[in-house]
């Protein structure tokens, strides 16, 4: 499973509203999603088919050559995560998955990435160069029940770490921790 959802995330980003036209950035939070995030503008969102436990999306798309994509996926799981290492392997695989698919498809590379965390979950934070005009940073989160995934893709690593892709990275927020408890802290 964590190699479909990084896989899903990694297509719709390549494929995947101009950020900035307006600045008129929305929070969205879906319900029983556990976590609020800025976008730029409104969002497709839905369900990946065929997927167990489901594994949802909501994503803007790229428009033009020189814009970003936003995306997030979140994906409940029946049983928590049995500890902290069982979280980290799983971003672990996430990343490993992502890059093995860009490797495969698109010849490509990681560029850098790193342990994070947020609150009580582990995280990754990972670049990866697929094709010229194709960069794609990536922010994994797990522990409890549930995975997070922000992703923003654009032309190069600079686009990437642009002001929108920082707003982005840094408004995602956990309301609830997967466990049901108010979460301790945010950013």
């Amino acid at each position: 499973m964590r190699t479909l959802f990084c896989v899903v995330a990694l297509f719709l980003g390549c494929s995947v509203l101009r950020a900035g036209d307006k600045d008129v950035w929305k929070r969205y939070a879906p319900a029983r999603a556990g976590f609020s995030v800025l976008l730029p503008s409104e969002p497709t969102t839905g369900v990946i088919p065929k997927q167990e436990p489901p594994i949802y999306f909501a994503a803007i798309k790229r428009k033009a050559e020189d814009s970003l994509s936003f995306q997030v996926h979140w994906s409940p799981r029946e049983k928590s995560f049995e500890s902290r290492d069982a979280a980290k392997a799983f971003v672990k695989g996430a990343r490993e998955g992502a890059l093995r698919v860009a490797k495969e498809k698109f010849n490509g590379k990681l560029i850098r990435s790193e342990r994070i965390t947020l609150g009580d979950l582990e995280g990754s934070e990972y670049v990866i160069y697929f094709s010229e005009g194709n960069v794609s940073r990536t922010r994994d989160f797990a522990g409890g029940k549930e995975v997070y995934s922000l992703t923003v893709s654009g032309r190069d690593e600079k686009a990437v770490g642009s002001p929108d892709a920082e707003k982005f990275f840094n408004s995602f927020q956990l309301s609830k921790t997967a466990e049901g408890k108010e979460a301790k802290g945010g950013k």
